[in-house]
């Protein structure tokens, strides 16, 4: 995953310094690329469906509850001078499952859930005089899920297991001007990933609370 961060880097500097001279002609603004370390918590999620689950702990309504995780994104974009964006960005969140409580009981988990995204965002920037300026977004995309279920109250768990599914964010935040050339990112993202099927059992949807923290860099300014 690291190596693909590098790689959209890499791309979005190669296109920002070969597309800003016909972009002027075409586009009122500049690109930027940047990088953010989130701290990812998921929210308690509900078991929509079971069948041959793997334990009887796995049954419709189940709660399953997970530990603080992580996150990483890199990201490409466009800031037009009316101060709308446009980017593609590429994330990784990962948390560790915790336990899961339903009619039976509540059993421990051993486990990962990795989860590899792609979005395409929009947001507004609220650019002032001030060296702070607030934004708000929104991203439509896709994840591809990686669970690992390792064991169930000490028992066995599954294989692995993957899913792919669509996925939605909200952004809101502030960006600090650090210099002529970059921001400085704080801000929160909540990410839901619509009914992920893992065989034996499926959600709703999982939620996930995002703070990050990060810098994004303007090209055309160095």
């Amino acid at each position: 995953m690291i190596k693909i961060f590098k790689t959209v880097i890499s791309l979005g500097l190669v296109l920002s310094l070969t597309t800003s001279a016909s972009a002027e002609g075409f586009w009122d603004g500049q690109s930027y690329f940047g990088l953010s370390g989130m701290l990812a918590v998921a929210r308690n999620s509900d078991v929509d469906s079971a069948s041959g689950n793997p334990n009887p702990a796995f049954v419709n309504d189940a709660e399953v509850t997970t530990l603080v995780g992580y996150g990483v994104s890199a990201y490409y974009g466009w800031l037009f001078d009316s101060n709308w964006r446009a980017e593609f960005e590429l994330s990784r969140r990962g948390v560790n499952l915790n336990r899961i409580a339903g009619p039976a009981g509540t059993v421990s988990l051993n486990g990962d859930l990795a989860l590899n995204s792609f979005f395409v965002n929009g947001a507004r920037d609220f650019r002032g005089s001030s060296f702070v300026t607030p934004y708000l977004g929104v991203g439509v995309g896709v994840a591809y899920h990686e669970l690992d279920l390792k064991s169930v109250n000490g028992a066995a768990g599954l294989p692995k297991r993957s899913s792919v599914t669509p996925a939605f964010q909200l952004m809101a935040g502030v960006q600090l001007e650090a210099g002529e050339d970059t921001d400085i990112v704080v801000g929160y993202r909540y990410v839901n990933y619509y009914r992920p099927d893992y065989t034996e059992f499926s959600y709703d949807f999982i939620d996930f609370h995002n703070f990050e923290i990060g810098f994004k860099f303007y090209p055309e300014d160095w």
